[in-house]
């Protein structure tokens, strides 16, 4: 089985996405999974797999005041900004290190998304 890590150490709004690296608000990183495959396509553009359009809160925007978060979506096999990403509603924080997690998730580990490693916040010991 084929994972690919989604990681930006360099927190500067890009989204690493295999070896090219996605301009985020304008591409999205598409994991084919026939192939698979790995690549930066213009954001809406037909993906037969995982979307990712953030790999961190730093590529989310503010709206009204309030912060997005980068969160990844189980049931709709997407990575995306979202108000907020509990885990309640089969959601996960995704995170570059511990200090992006909160209180009640605060460890950021590596971790499988729908056949893909992600770095998200957890709990310690799950």
């Amino acid at each position: 089985m084929f994972v690919e890590t989604v990681v930006d150490a360099s927190a500067d709004g890009s989204l690493q996405c295999g070896s090219q690296v996605c301009e985020a608000g304008v591409t999205e990183c598409c994991f084919q999974k026939a192939g698979p495959t790995l690549m930066c396509i213009p954001i809406g553009s037909p993906c037969d797999g995982q979307v990712s359009l953030c790999d961190g809160d730093e590529d989310c925007p503010s709206f009204d005041g309030g912060s997005y978060h980068c969160c990844g979506v189980l049931g709709a096999d997407q990575v995306r900004c979202l108000p907020s990403c509990t885990g309640e509603s089969g959601t996960v924080l995704l995170c570059h290190s511990g200090a992006d997690c909160p209180r009640n998730a605060p460890v950021c580990q590596r971790t499988s998304f729908n056949g893909r490693d992600i770095q998200a916040c957890t709990v310690p010991g799950e």
